[in-house]
């Protein structure tokens, strides 16, 4: 049995993207979202600095906060409890270039 490894998982995923319609774009883009979720989670190094990574609108309602769709996809909290870290996850083509714009409104968000 071969291993199913993480380039495995999104080569499929972007092959499937190919010829997606909008819903199933969303599906691919949740789907991408959960494997981000776990790999915060249970990769060696990321859990040596994450705890409790969850969805922003998850954080936001369990908060008090406005879970309205700010461009922050994911929560997680520093291990050693000195805050928290905004996550936003994309599902790119390969080789994308993440345009500035993208990056100035995710940090205002954060």
């Amino acid at each position: 049995m071969s291993e199913l490894t993480i380039d495995t998982i999104l080569e499929r995923w972007r092959a499937d993207m190919a010829s997606a319609d909008y819903s199933k774009a969303k599906a691919a883009g949740d789907a991408f979202e959960r494997l981000c979720i776990t790999f915060l989670t249970h990769d060696p190094e990321q859990r040596r600095q994450y705890r409790n990574v969850r969805h922003f609108a998850d954080w936001a309602k369990e908060n008090g906060r406005n879970v309205a769709d700010t461009g922050i996809d994911l929560v997680a909290e520093l291990v050693t409890g000195d805050g928290l870290v905004a996550v936003q996850c994309k599902f790119y083509s390969e080789g994308t270039t993440i345009p500035k714009p993208a990056f100035d409104s995710f940090l205002a968000a954060s």
